[in-house]
């Protein structure tokens, strides 16, 4: 009996989203009119990533001959987006052709691509197998070594890890693969297995990118897999014979009509909870409080009518598009529990039944706010993107009210002054406007253009909804507002410029110089200020007499030009005409009084409203362009720079840090022209070694003191006097080691005096409790002599040699120091805006470098990538100051680089440096938001003139734009800006901290645990992209940018450059060394230090 062939799990139906347009795609394989726009080709035993956008087709093929390769795919704009092996097998088949698709994972399960060529696509061998394999995955290192005990770093899915590093993903990234090529099957016992390669020169593999695609390829390091193997007898170099390199080529279609019936697929329409129910937040009836639930939350007008029933105490449950728009609104009101704030899921309002379940709640629901309406003109269809959205979202909410809500007693809409002006009365000075105005507008009319669709969707959708309290006569009651122009600050959180309303866009623009030549018409010259129009919301749903009521909510009349000359007032370096924009000779009358007197509001002024708006643009758009995804994702390159070499890390002089020399340098001068980029190299002395010492047999916690000499001996110990810092501290040592305690003077001179001495070698111990002492003894020469091999103690195990010593013992050591030395030529990189007054710069420095033990990604990894993406987001706008991004190299072995940047400056370029601002471990696990103390308030150390006010800067910052605490961090001279300090140039950063310990009063300020490092794997090898607390970081970074903003624009908050003044605290050269290979970074006062 032949074996039953069972059907399909999975079938594509007619109609379903697997049935494929064979006729579509047949005809794009077909296809002659591409023309390249891309080609690579693949070494063996590698890896390339590479972009296909959609509507493109990309052709992987085997110029050479027979060779497998392991693809992966990943949604070039959301990498979580990727290629799903599983799923498309079962989807498909086991191994793929013509017409399969390669399907995304969840949640997004759409095509990613189709296959439209392939020259294999009967091919079938004599045991069953199949080409282009989805049953196996890719061949890794971890199954080599587990199989045959060896070590290999080019299997495929190494390949594709160093491939994906340049697109800012990682090794986490990699995904099961579809094996192009790969003959595979299942043999009667169900066990996996593969076959060679049947593919000849010229044979390819073809598909059509549904959506914008990131890809990355491997060329098999078995080849076409004729004589692969694993186990203790594999031998990988036997199979470079069968390797070969494959090509790679990206086309896009020149024939329009090809693509006339495609539409790119969306990701899956699943938007339910997987039966997830939350419990809902226990009533607090204390008659004040009402439960409400406000649509569109996250639109302008609506932030700040939550914002004001948030301050009043009611109870919100707001309606938004997506969670991406929920998270932007916890961030907004950070500390707001679920019981005041929660979400409900509306995609498209404009769907049939949209808010039949929105409006279910218990408690159950008193008010609706009914905000959510499109306001835009970027449309394509006016029905369907105004229209609909309008009316059936404000129909749609009022029936699932009266069906599922019956608790609610008012409901007000946000409609507009577009629903009362009348074109046909116009701008008639005989005419006063008020709330017995309707718009006349007809659909004919509605559909002639975006102007005149938006009127009619408000007009519509009011008409709807006081026709729908008629017939329907609901238990509720309704009232709407009808606000003209509406103007006011941008809420904190608002990601971007774009996103701003309307209205405000006129603001923004006059700001960005776009008013130059003439200030613009102002269209509609009557406003309202957005924080009275969302108390104007509330007063309507609290106040009896305003239920069955239209509100005219307007403060009165601008224009354009009242608005450009405010700003001028507000902003002198704006250049903006003085013509244009005028108020007309004649306008129509208006009528607010019903809005004053029932809903009680006494309006802003257009001057307050301007001087308030001013702030939130200016220093807003920056910072709302930075994405934590994009800090991540150049944490991982960095990262993979240290991975890449054998030291894992990116110590200066490194491969690893010569790589993130290069990227940030690519990455600057990427950006069309608008920095001045300068790589800066010097030549310094690298040193690292290791420490080992015993006294009768008991070993020592001992460190080595960078720039250490090397030596190995086994003398007495004898104890200096008073701290070593004099000559005079130190007997007789000939043939003898040092045995000196930490305090009062540079290690450095402390080892040069005891060679002075005599001294074969020096051992420095710790006066306070803690781990071994190290550090830096400063790069060689000293004017006392020659340094001795240096080793560091802790105080407690120097306690008992001392304890030895002065009871008439004579203790000896065995101390052997490893200690290598050689210079290297290092790098800073400097970038200056080519825009701004030169003559007045704002310095921002970070440090590139690692220590030797690890990646080093908070410390400095955070800083580097924080200034970058400010760096590579201000692009999009102008700046009245320079701008100069300094990153600089040599830190962690004495700031190096930023003293060796400073002293190549003249005294005149100097002057010219209004403010550094230094960014040194911005996102450390345990983190606290630390802002340099430059008034020197909290440490008696007083920065430069200026140095305060960038203190209070950024605290202002944390404070009333991100709702956060900051702390003063001490100005200790262990950073970068130390260099510009000396010098007398004011200075100010953040820092999260290192490896002091958080305090309980930090703890509840920032969270976290008190009595545990900042950074536990500070200056260790677990300082990776793990190591970041991605929320400090992105804090952090918004923080850079609104600085960055701040002085973008002037430096009238600084005071004019002067000396140095106030109790300043100076340090030798060699004091400020304290970012030694294996000693600390960062700048708190419980911190390990080199003087006292």
């Amino acid at each position: 009996m032949a074996p039953r062939n069972p059907a399909p799990a999975y079938q594509a139906t007619k109609g379903s989203r697997l049935e494929v347009d064979k006729n579509l795609y047949t005809r794009i394989g077909l296809s002659d009119a591409r023309e390249l726009i891309n080609s690579l080709e693949l070494p063996i035993r590698s890896g390339k990533a590479f972009l296909v956008p959609r509507g493109h087709v990309c052709r992987i093929s085997t110029k050479y001959g027979p060779q497998v390769g392991d693809l992966n795919i990943w949604s070039k704009h959301n990498p979580r987006e990727r290629f799903w092996a599983s799923r498309t097998r079962q989807l498909h088949r086991s191994h793929l052709t013509t017409f399969d698709q390669l399907w995304s994972c969840l949640p997004y399960l759409r095509p990613m691509c189709t296959i439209v060529g392939d020259t294999l696509a009967d091919y079938t061998d004599d045991v069953g197998g199949r080409v282009h394999d989805l049953l196996g995955t890719r061949c890794d290192p971890y199954v080599n070594q587990m199989l045959s005990g060896k070590a290999f770093d080019f299997h495929c899915h190494s390949n594709l890890t160093r491939a994906i590093l340049p697109f800012g993903l990682s090794e986490s990234d990699v995904h099961d693969v579809l094996n192009v090529f790969q003959v595979t099957g299942l043999n009667k016992d169900g066990q996996y297995f593969m076959e060679p390669c049947p593919a000849k020169p010229g044979d390819y593999f073809e598909f059509f990118a549904e959506i914008d695609l990131l890809c990355a390829l491997s060329t098999c390091p078995g080849g076409d897999l004729s004589a692969w193997g694993w186990g203790k007898d594999s031998d990988t170099d036997n199979m470079l014979d069968c390797c070969r390199p494959l090509v790679v080529e990206v086309f896009a279609l020149t024939d329009s009509k090809l693509l006339e019936s495609w539409e790119p697929p969306q990701p899956a329409s699943y938007t339910g909870f997987h039966g997830i129910k939350m419990p809902a937040p226990q009533p607090i009836y204390d008659g004040i409080m009402t439960r409400v639930i406000l649509t569109g939350g996250s639109g302008f007008i609506a932030v700040h009518v939550l914002e004001a029933l948030l301050a009043q105490g009611h109870s919100v449950v707001t309606s938004v598009r997506s969670e991406a728009k929920a998270q932007m609104l916890r961030d907004t009101f950070p500390g707001v529990g679920k019981d005041k704030l929660d979400f409900v899921y509306v995609p498209d309002i404009a769907q049939e039944g949209a808010f039949d379940e929105a409006v279910k709640s218990d408690p159950p629901f008193e008010w609706v706010i009914h905000t959510a309406s499109p306001f835009h003109f970027n449309i394509t269809d006016t029905q369907k993107d105004l229209l609909d959205p309008a009316i059936i979202g404000t129909t749609g909410i009022l029936k699932a009210i009266k069906k599922n809500a019956p608790t609610v007693k008012r409901v007000v809409i946000t409609s507009s002054f577009a629903a009362v002006f009348s074109p046909n009365v116009g701008n008639r000075p005989d005419h006063t406007y008020s709330e017995k105005d309707w718009n006349p507008i007809t659909l004919e009319e509605a559909i002639q253009d975006p102007t005149s669709g938006y009127r009619a969707s408000k007009t519509f959708a009011e008409k709807a909804a006081w026709d729908f309290v008629d017939k329907e006569q609901p238990n509720f009651q309704i009232a709407t507002l009808n606000p003209p122009m509406v103007f006011g600050p941008i809420h904190p959180k608002l990601q971007t410029l774009d996103t701003i309303n309307t209205s405000n866009q006129r603001i923004r623009d006059m700001m960005l110089g776009k008013a130059q030549n003439e200030v613009p018409p102002s269209g509609v010259h009557v406003w309202v200020d957005v924080r009275d129009l969302a108390l104007a919301h509330i007063r309507a749903a609290e106040r009896p007499d305003a239920a069955g009521k239209r509100f005219f909510v307007t403060a009165g009349y601008y224009s354009n030009r009242e608005i450009a000359d405010n700003i001028r007032e507000l902003l002198p370096e704006v250049k903006i005409a003085a013509k244009g924009g005028e108020f007309p000779a004649e306008y129509f009358n208006y009528d607010n009084s019903r809005t004053r007197d029932i809903l009680g509001i006494n309006f802003r002024s257009l001057e307050d409203m301007v001087k308030d708006t001013i702030p939130t643009l200016q220093a807003n758009r920056l910072r709302r362009v930075l994405l934590r995804s994009n800090l991540l994702a150049k944490a991982k390159i960095l990262e993979g720079f240290a991975y890449a070499t054998p030291e894992r890390n990116r110590v200066f002089g490194s491969p690893g840090h010569n790589a993130t020399v290069n990227y940030l340098y690519d990455q600057v001068t990427a950006l069309g022209g608008y920095y001045d980029v300068e790589i800066q190299p010097f030549v310094e002395l690298y040193s690292r070694g290791s420490a080992t010492a015993t006294v009768s047999g008991q070993a020592l916690d001992a460190g080595i003191f960078t720039y250490s000499p090397a030596g190995k001996f086994t003398e007495q110990l004898v104890a200096v006097a008073n701290f070593g810092c004099d000559a005079a501290d130190y007997p007789a040592l000939t043939g003898k080691i040092a045995l000196i305690s930490r305090g009062s003077c540079e290690f450095g001179l402390k080892s040069a005096l005891a060679g002075a001495a005599g001294a074969d070698a020096a051992i420095i111990y710790n006066n306070v409790d803690g781990p071994a002492l190290v550090g830096t003894l400063g790069a060689p020469p000293r004017p006392q002599g020659p340094y001795v091999p240096t080793a560091g103690i802790p105080l407690a195990q120097a306690t008992s040699l001392l304890s030895q010593i002065n009871g008439g013992a004579n203790p000896v050591a065995d101390l052997d120091i490893v200690s290598i030395m050689e210079n290297r030529t290092t790098y800073n990189v400097i970038a200056q805006t080519k825009g701004g007054d030169p003559d007045n710069v704002l310095v921002m420095t970070a440090h590139t470098d690692s220590v030797d033990p690890g990646p080093g990604i908070n410390d400095n990894g955070s800083g580097t990538i924080g200034l970058l993406e400010v760096a590579i987001q201000l692009v999009k706008f102008s700046v009245n100051n320079a701008i100069r991004f300094v990153w600089v190299s040599a830190e962690e072995f004495g700031l190096l680089g930023s003293e060796f940047y400073v002293n190549s400056l003249s005294d005149a370029e100097r002057a010219k440096i209004r403010l550094n601002l230094n960014y040194d471990m911005i996102a450390s696990p345990n983190f606290k938001y630390g802002v340099y103390d430059g008034d020197g308030s909290t440490f008696n150390f007083t920065g430069a003139p200026g140095s305060a006010t960038a203190e209070k800067l950024f605290q202002d910052y944390f404070q009333n734009d991100a709702g956060l605490q900051s702390v003063p961090t001490e100005f200790n001279g262990r950073s970068d800006y130390a260099a510009f300090q000396d010098v007398g140039i004011a200075a100010g950063g953040l820092f999260t901290g290192a490896e002091g310990l958080k305090t309980p009063e930090e703890q509840v300020l920032f969270g976290g645990t008190a009595g545990k490092a900042y950074d536990e794997n500070y200056h260790k090898a677990g300082d990776t992209v793990a190591n970041l607390n991605m929320d400090a970081f992105i804090q952090n970074a918004k923080a850079i940018a609104h600085a960055t903003a701040t002085y973008a624009r002037s430096f009238a908050s600084l005071p004019p450059k002067g000396p140095v003044s106030g109790n300043r605290r100076r340090e030798t050269q060699a004091e400020k060394h304290a970012h030694a290979p294996s000693g600390r970074c960062g700048a708190q006062n419980d911190r390990f230090t080199l003087v006292e």
